[in-house]
């Protein structure tokens, strides 16, 4: 289905690949049967559905307006404007872009292999194929600044969504849409660089988001919880998991992992726009708390003298093992991949885009630079480490100061004396500043506003 959604040209035939994405992620959903599941699946069929519908009638104005279900013919025609619209508003519930995210917020009932495929290469990212397929055709037209906007704007309040979000799986899913908006809004820049960076974006995203959401089904399976708050400790029950989990989220907001590079050229990209840029930087920054806030839950871990590597099922690790590698590679590779695919590819586009090819300079002065260097650091640092482990002993060791002395023969290196010399463990929680960014807080303005942005895409091509 999803090749040959990609591979046609017909309006006719690219909606009927379309309803069977649909149809396929309604079963997928429901696969456990449960009531939750029952009605998340079918809130995921009542939108999609309506997003097939907003295919179908921009097919039949294509047909009436330009004379053809070609998309191609569609895209070039300067009569389109209201076929794109539609087809613009089916991107957005197939991509979960606010107001539509809750179907893909529902999905998260789905067994972990299901919510990989659906967060990370399928379903979800089909409506970013489409948008970006469409960019030529959005070029000097009235509808990109209004979809540019309406992608940064979920990008931004998502990002915020998720820092008052305590369920792992709420976060990875925001997340999700939060870059899913990203490329939509790079998509819809329409400059070359923007087109490159969404690139990026569609083939990080892809890696990293499909190793984290089956790590996190891994932890939730091992400790009966998907919960932030009970993660803590899990680098000690979970090692092999918890590192994996570790690389991906650091992959996804610091150098030279390909994430950032992306987010990188779309600041960049966004210069010329300032409310764009704008929700670039405030999601950007969002990211970057919510991503360190997850860390530094799993990381923190009471002193144990040896580490035993977690029983996981042969399958389990090697798919993990293969995942992690798939993000360091690409990291590795992430100046190359933008070279030899991003940027080829943006430029045979430029013909349909507007914008200064010059604004690759800066990525061209950095062009040869391999991402291999740093990684090469970073191996001399592990190496490091492990010859001060090699030579390490227990008499070196100090336990972490807490709010008295130490418990030397507790069972936690979290332990203290308190008054009466009382023996009390001191407490880590995560900050989820519910009053600010709660769910319910949030979306009750935030979609209404979106809906607002997508009608006003109906509202500029009037003549």
């Amino acid at each position: 289905l999803m090749n040959g959604l990609v591979l046609v040209d017909n309006i006719r035939w690219l909606a009927i690949f379309w309803e069977g994405t649909t149809l396929c992620s309604f079963f997928l959903i429901g696969h456990d049967g449960t009531k939750e599941a029952k009605a998340s699946a079918r809130r995921a069929l009542v939108i999609n559905t309506f997003g097939g519908l907003m295919m179908s009638l921009g097919g039949f104005f294509a047909l009436r307006l330009v004379g053809s279900e070609s998309l191609a013919a569609a895209m070039a025609s300067p009569a389109s404007l209201l076929p794109i619209a539609l087809l613009a508003v089916a991107t957005m519930t197939k991509s979960a872009q606010l107001p539509f995210q809750s179907w893909l917020l529902g999905a998260m009932v789905a067994p972990t292999p299901v919510s990989a495929l659906l967060h990370s290469s399928t379903m979800v990212k089909a409506g970013s194929y489409l948008i970006l397929r469409m960019a030529p055709a959005l070029s000097h037209t009235p509808l990109a600044p209004v979809i540019a906007v309406a992608g940064a704007f979920t990008f931004a309040v998502t990002c915020a969504l998720a820092i008052g979000q305590g369920n792992g799986k709420k976060v990875l899913a925001y997340s999700t849409i939060a870059n899913l908006g990203l490329i939509a809004a790079c998509a819809a820049l329409n400059t070359p660089l923007a087109f490159a960076a969404a690139l990026m974006l569609l083939i990080f995203h892809a890696v990293t988001k499909a190793l984290l959401f089956l790590c996190v089904g891994t932890i939730e399976q091992t400790i009966g919880s998907r919960h932030i708050e009970d993660m803590g400790g899990i680098l000690f029950k979970m090692p092999l998991t918890t590192s994996v989990a570790i690389i991906g989220m650091v992959s996804m907001m610091v150098p030279p992992f390909g994430m950032l590079i992306g987010k990188w050229m779309a600041i960049e990209a966004a210069v010329g726009s300032p409310l764009v840029l704008l929700f670039f930087i405030v999601g950007s920054a969002l990211t970057v708390f919510f991503w360190a806030k997850w860390l530094g839950r799993i990381t923190t871990a009471s002193h144990h003298d040896a580490y035993t590597i977690e029983k996981v099922s042969r399958w389990q690790s090697a798919v993990l093992v293969v995942m992690v590698m798939a993000v360091i590679g690409g990291s590795l590779a992430a100046m190359p991949i933008y070279h030899h695919v991003a940027k080829p590819i943006s430029l045979i586009m430029a013909g349909g885009l507007h914008g200064d090819l010059s604004l690759f300079s800066l990525l061209d002065s950095v062009e040869a630079f391999m991402t291999w260097p740093i990684f090469v650091v970073l191996g001399v640092v592990l190496l490091a480490i492990g010859i001060s482990a090699v030579f390490f002993r227990r008499s070196h060791l100090r336990l972490p100061f807490l709010c008295g002395e130490n418990v030397p023969e507790g069972k936690f290196s979290f332990e203290f004396r308190s008054m009466a010399d009382r023996p009390e463990m001191a407490l880590v929680n995560s900050y989820y500043l519910s009053p600010v960014f709660g769910e319910g807080k949030i979306t009750a303005w935030c979609n209404p506003v979106a809906a607002l942005i997508i009608l006003t895409l109906f509202g500029v091509i009037v003549p």
